[in-house]
């Protein structure tokens, strides 16, 4: 599974009804043998990660034998002439700076570097003043947090909260079928596939039979009380967005 994590699947061709056609047959082929699988082994109980890389495995090896391997296309030599354009460049400056057009050096030394960014953003006094230095700078922020975070102390009473009375109904029964489809509608076309390679394009060309097929892993999971290791393998992005002050540039925490 490794080897066709790596690989991207041409999905502009689920477009071609044939090619869809023959893709969602192949799906409901090996659908059903996993179907037989189960049926004499009363739902694989012990197998919870055989059947979904079997699942996995019903759309990336299909995919791969209906859709074909999306090829990249490489431009032959594209490092010459990436060299020979900086080449050409070099020289054009060289004879400007014999030429005394300092300009055109300029003009050629940020076009081979690039544009520079300046990342350092303005912050202000109290007093709204702009302030220049780094010392400056450095005291404000000093300043900032030494008001927001030596604050005078508060009442340290707990509140009397009362417990919440009623108990929340809350629905227990296994995911159902309409509730997965569902799902399926509302993911995103041309968004890049997770670890288990398998993109939104191949769930959604025949949502009724990924429905049978995802339903059927659901099934198995919630009678085991159990998930694979794929379920567990995510990577929870933490992202909160605040003014620090409102001449400060907005601050991005990333925490994973």
């Amino acid at each position: 599974m490794n080897e066709l994590s790596r690989k991207t699947f041409d999905l502009q061709r689920l477009k071609d009804n044939k090619i869809r056609q023959k893709f969602n047959t192949e799906v409901k082929k090996r659908y059903q043998v996993l179907r037989e699988i189960d049926d004499n082994n009363e739902y694989m109980g012990d197998n919870i990660t055989e059947i979904w890389d079997y699942i996995k495995d019903i759309y990336t090896k299909t995919a791969e034998k209906t859709i074909e391997i999306k090829k990249k296309k490489l431009k032959k030599g594209a490092k010459n002439d990436r060299r020979n354009y900086v080449e050409e460049l070099a020289n054009e400056a060289e004879e400007a700076s014999k030429r005394g057009e300092l300009s055109v050096v300029y003009k050629i030394t940020r076009q081979l570097c690039g544009k520079s960014r300046n990342n350092d953003a303005p912050v202000l006094s109290k007093e709204g003043k702009l302030l220049t230095t780094d010392k400056e700078k450095l005291d404000r922020w000093a300043e900032h947090f030494k008001t927001i975070l030596n604050r005078a102390e508060t009442n340290n009473d707990i509140p009397d909260i009362q417990p919440f009375g009623d108990a929340l109904e809350i629905d227990t029964e296994a995911v159902c079928k309409d509730e997965i489809q569902k799902a399926i509608r509302q993911l995103k076309n041309g968004k890049a596939p997770g670890i288990d390679n398998i993109s939104a394009e191949l769930l959604k060309s025949d949502i009724e039979s990924t429905s049978e097929l995802l339903h059927y892993i659901f099934t198995n999971i919630w009678i085991d009380d159990r998930q694979t290791p794929d379920f567990s393998n995510l990577c929870l992005v933490k992202v909160c967005t605040y003014s620090v002050l409102p001449c400060f540039t907005d601050w991005l925490l990333v925490g994973v």
